[in-house]
């Protein structure tokens, strides 16, 4: 687990290897002046000098090394959400920097977007009909039909469904889920929208009578999640399927 925020810890990695190169190549260079200073091998206060540079060039170079090569990067994907801090999608290799900017636009403006439905109520007044909750016990989904049957997909003003924690009677707004009707999970074009940033998924059984099993779907997370801002629901008949087998799914780390 780390201590500090992944993108933190990468940065300082990156200064610690620029200044280990500087202390490097430094005494690299004092070694190789103080050689050709006494036209040969050094002696007397000129090789001690000389041997201390070495030596230091050594050493940097060694723990150069091991911050170069060891795995203080950030991990790779998925990474925690912490809720009102923004998603690192930094350095997540396969993803390009226009994959990077989707991702980074659809989670910023969702967390503005869903304030709104905050409570419970006014989801309810704003056409949100709640749906069964497979059997996970205090999730509940919510479904704007209206938002499913128009032509907008992956709009953070018109999200087709809602996910909501319940406890003793309380509601809590956990995430906006996307649905497209017309798109399947291993659809070309929603692939490239985020590259591995997002692991499309479908749920079969949703909402009982509602012919859903073949809708790509992405939930896009307010609250906290330890497997990432685009992170399937953490219980185990909330998962769906997508077009890959469970273990190598991004968005699931249970």
């Amino acid at each position: 687990m780390w201590l500090l925020p992944p993108q933190t810890v990468q940065w300082f990695c990156v200064y610690l290897r620029v200044f280990l190169g500087v202390v490097f190549f430094l005494g690299v260079a004092l070694y190789l002046y103080q050689v050709r200073r006494n036209r040969a091998l050094p002696s007397g206060g000129s090789y001690k000098l000389a041997g201390m540079c070495a030596v230091v060039s050594l050493l940097a170079a060694i723990v150069f090394g091991f911050v170069l090569f060891g795995d203080y990067r950030s991990p790779a994907w998925p990474r925690e959400f912490v809720a009102g801090q923004a998603p690192d999608f930094s350095g997540v290799p396969g993803v390009s920097p226009e994959q990077e900017l989707w991702a980074s636009a659809l989670a910023s403006g969702t967390f503005s977007s869903l304030r709104q439905w905050s409570d419970y109520a006014s989801a309810l007044r704003d056409g949100f009909v709640p749906v069964s909750d497979l059997g996970g016990g205090d999730f509940l989904h919510v479904i704007n039909f209206q938002y499913l049957r128009d032509d907008v997909q992956l709009d953070p003003a018109l999200p087709e469904s809602l996910l909501y924690r319940v406890e003793n009677g309380e509601y809590t707004l956990l995430a906006a889920m996307y649905m497209m009707p017309d798109r399947t999970v291993d659809d070309p074009v929603l692939r490239d929208l985020a590259g591995p940033l997002v692991q499309w998924h479908n749920h079969s059984d949703l909402a009982r009578g509602l012919p859903l099993g073949t809708f790509a779907m992405v939930h896009v997370w307010v609250t906290s999640n330890k497997c990432g801002v685009f992170a399937a629901a953490d219980h185990p008949q909330l998962l769906g399927r997508s077009n890959v087998p469970l273990d190598e799914r991004v968005d699931v780390c249970l």
